[in-house]
């Protein structure tokens, strides 16, 4: 297995009095348990259900650099970032709800419902 460093390793020696402690920039050491290191070769497995990629084989993209096996596979991964992206938007419009209806700021349509109330009391003759 070849090793691939990417980017610059910057050492820096800590101090001259110790001239064996050398600092090394962890930022640029990769990351083991991220599975988008250079150890796993691009288009090698299938980015869903992790089956061999065979090169006599159609490879489905999607996303640009995601590789799939099949259409069922690549429909899968639409379907499940489709849910994801959702699940979010949901989240952001109910916390922007709860924010407008919490009872400290008042809003526009019920700013607009009370000078109208108090506009119809004036002209209601007892």
């Amino acid at each position: 297995m070849t090793k691939i460093s990417v980017g610059l390793q910057l050492l820096t020696t800590v101090s001259k009095e110790k001239p064996n402690n050398i600092v090394i920039k962890s930022s640029l050491k990769p990351n083991r348990s991220d599975p988008n290191t250079s150890e796993l070769c691009f288009l090698k497995t299938c980015h869903l259900c992790l089956k061999h990629l065979r090169q006599d084989k159609d490879v489905y993209m999607y996303r640009g650099d995601l590789g799939f096996c099949s259409r069922e596979c690549r429909e899968s991964q639409i379907l499940i970032d489709d849910k994801k992206e959702l699940e979010a938007s949901t989240k952001m419009m109910l916390a922007s709800y709860r924010r407008c209806n919490s009872g400290a700021v008042k809003s526009d349509t019920r700013i607009l419902f009370d000078d109208l109330r108090r506009r119809r009391q004036l002209f209601i003759v007892p």
